[in-house]
């Protein structure tokens, strides 16, 4: 994840022809948002991908195309800037303190910004463990959800890891509970669903705090 935001935009559309304009616009858009919002939730991007066709000015995409092809795209383009928002965020701070920052990976020292804290790959294994029992402090930052691999790793080695505030990370226990109100009512349907709602408080509360999770309202308690 070394290449810039721009940079994945256009090898995105060396693959795929045509979501150049739309890939840009909806980065343009993400990088405006994320100046001012701590995240953006997964409806948001899709309100994203909507106004970035919009803007692009090309032709309209079938819902199948926004979904196979369009939407995944724009949640990539976001978890880069989610991602490199937090290094130019450490990078400034360790400039200003003396403090000592690394990125280990393929592709930071060509970084325009980043090169001058680039370490180069570390393989996998013993190095990593090394290199995270050396660390003081590790960072993950993941625009999807803070649990990945190598979150995992670093908690393993026994490392002290910070993570970027993700409203996803908490929206496993109020799924769980969905999840049992729909099979204890026997849902088949959303209006099905809407109808238990009415009639199951622990079902109604989860699902009051799976959309709060997922809405630009917990942004008001975060």
């Amino acid at each position: 994840g070394s290449e810039s935001p721009r940079e994945l935009v256009e090898e995105i559309a060396r693959d795929i022809g045509g979501l150049r304009a739309l890939l840009l616009a909806a980065l343009e858009i993400v990088e405006d948002r994320l100046r001012s919002a701590p995240w953006l939730t997964t409806q948001e991007l899709v309100g994203v991908m909507l106004e970035a066709e919009a803007l692009s000015g090309g032709t309209t995409l079938s819902p199948e195309l926004r979904r196979t092809r369009l939407y995944p795209h724009v949640v990539r383009v976001y978890d880069r800037v989610f991602r490199h928002q937090v290094v130019s965020w450490t990078a400034a701070w360790a400039e200003a303190r003396g403090r000592r920052f690394r990125l280990y990976g393929r592709g930071w020292d060509a970084h325009p910004r980043f090169r001058a804290f680039a370490a180069g790959p570390v393989d996998g294994g013993r190095s990593l463990r090394a290199v995270f029992q050396a660390s003081s402090i590790v960072l993950q930052a993941n625009g999807h959800s803070s649990l990945h691999q190598r979150l995992l790793d670093a908690l393993a080695s026994g490392a002290c890891a910070l993570s970027r505030e993700n409203p996803a990370d908490f929206l496993l226990v109020p799924f769980r509970a969905v999840r049992a109100g729909i099979e204890r009512s026997r849902c088949a349907t959303l209006v099905d669903l809407d109808r238990a709602r009415d009639l199951d408080a622990e079902l109604a509360a989860a699902l009051e705090q799976a959309e709060l999770l997922g809405s630009e309202a917990q942004r008001g308690a975060a």
